[in-house]
């Protein structure tokens, strides 16, 4: 009996202890969080390049409380962590592509410079947001109306992009803290499609952020190998002007850039380049416009992977990367990703992909990258 008792006793106080723990909030740096959610958050924050302001902060914010980054006076985020040798970077751009103010009619239309690569008409009637010093304030792109249109549309361009604002006067849009050089992003939140897969906007290069977050969030910085630096770079889509700063100030014996890997897997395209099915694995990005990696070294890592139960494929693709500033007589440059349809507009990958780069980022973090045999 005594004994039932004393149990009883106890397991009220454990029961006590528990409902009192549940009270206590959970530290921002140690709550749990998917791969899917901080892609989520990040998606949701505009950052055309040169304002990438915004998606630094979110950056900061999901970081552990161990963590305390540095930003240079490009704007990149750089952590390091560990010391000695070797010396590694991941990086990962914060930017997307967009527009910038560049003029402001009488009639209180606002003219646009678009910033980085793509087709202007993905941006036709959308909903934007223009980042003002004093908050967004919204907008639609301005398309010629189907009944009074004959014939196919003009194509949007510098001369036939405007912005509507509600106002009808320059001096109105003045008045709602617009001005030249606000940057405008179309509104724009991460979408769940069928099973795995996932879309939005700005995936480039919000993934590979979210890939860099999620390794930090994972690491023992006690138990990482030599010096591992993590930068989220400013200005990739206008030339990998941030990556350059970093190059002219730091040396590394190797550099994984995490970018999207450009797939041709849609009917839309040729399957002669860049074909990487979603949702099978992440990508060796070993050969494209900026970059040709030690073919031999990639092939080592990519069964390396694989020997860890991680889903990898390799492939050649279009456009350049982070990498291309980091070439020297030491350092080799390895960039992965993840394959993404759609480039540059709203985009489509596969969650699967996105936590098998994740667990590749943390893995060499942690145990470097494997040596030559």
């Amino acid at each position: 009996m005594v004994l039932r008792a004393w149990a009883a006793r106890c397991a009220a106080w454990m029961s006590l202890v528990s409902m009192l723990a549940a009270l206590v909030p959970t530290p921002a740096g140690a709550q749990q969080l998917s791969d899917v959610d901080v892609l989520a958050r990040l998606v949701a924050v505009p950052g055309v390049s040169g304002s990438e302001g915004p998606v630094r902060r979110e950056i900061r914010s999901l970081l552990p409380s161990w963590a305390h980054p540095v930003t240079d006076a490009m704007g990149n985020l750089v952590l390091t962590v560990g010391h000695g040798e070797p010396r590694t970077l991941f990086i990962a751009h914060m930017d997307e592509v967009g527009f910038v103010v560049s003029g402001i009619t009488p009639d209180g239309y606002l003219r646009l410079t678009p910033v980085g690569g793509f087709f202007p008409e993905t941006f036709a009637s959308r909903i934007v947001n223009i980042e003002t010093a004093h908050g967004v304030v919204k907008g639609v792109v301005a398309t010629k109306s189907i009944h009074l249109t004959h014939g196919a549309p003009p194509p949007l361009d510098q001369q036939t992009l405007f912005v509507d604002v509600g106002a009808d006067s320059a001096a109105q849009v003045a008045r709602m803290g617009i001005r030249i050089y606000d940057t405008v992003s179309y509104e724009k939140h991460l979408q769940r499609l069928a099973g795995t897969r996932i879309a939005g906007r700005s995936f480039d290069d919000r993934f590979g952020d979210t890939t860099l977050v999620q390794a930090v969030r994972a690491i023992d910085p006690a138990r990482v190998h030599g010096t591992i630096v993590f930068a989220w770079s400013v200005q990739e889509e206008v030339g990998t002007r941030g990556a350059a700063a970093i190059a002219r100030s730091q040396v590394f014996d190797d550099v994984i850039p995490v970018d999207m890997f450009v797939t041709s897997d849609t009917p839309l395209e040729s399957r002669v380049e860049g074909y990487a099915p979603l949702g099978k694995g992440f990508v060796m990005r070993a050969w494209d416009q900026s970059n040709i990696s030690d073919i031999a070294l990639v092939r080592r890592l990519a069964a390396w992977a694989r020997a860890q139960g991680i889903a990898v494929q390799e492939g050649v693709t279009g456009g350049g990367n982070d990498g291309s500033e980091f070439w020297s007589e030491r350092t080799k440059v390895l960039p992965i990703g993840i394959p993404l349809r759609y480039s540059h507009a709203v985009e489509v990958g596969d969650s699967r992909d996105l936590h098998g780069i994740v667990r590749y980022v943390e893995a060499l973090a942690t145990r470097g990258v494997p040596a030559s045999p």
